[in-house]
């Protein structure tokens, strides 16, 4: 015949290492989620510009287009051509 011996302790290291590694498990992915991939940082995307289209070029775009007006138009041209 087999020893009576208290059978409810394995139950309960049964039950208790079973949450352990749940615990363990959901620790774990929370710290990849929160921490194992790099952060974006948020940058303002940046207009397109073509290659071989110098600043003047747009400047002049921008004037014939009404976005800025003459003054502005003097005003950047000039500080363009002076850099």
């Amino acid at each position: 015949m087999a020893a009576a011996g208290p059978a409810w302790q394995g139950v309960v290291a049964s039950t208790l290492s079973t949450l352990l590694l749940v615990a363990a498990i959901a620790a774990v992915a929370v710290l990849l989620l929160r921490h194992g991939r790099p952060a974006v940082a948020a940058v303002a995307p940046q207009a397109s510009v073509p290659q071989g289209e110098s600043a003047v070029d747009i400047l002049k775009e921008r004037y014939a287009r009404g976005e800025i007006d003459h003054e502005e138009f003097d005003r950047r041209l000039t500080h363009l051509l002076n850099r």
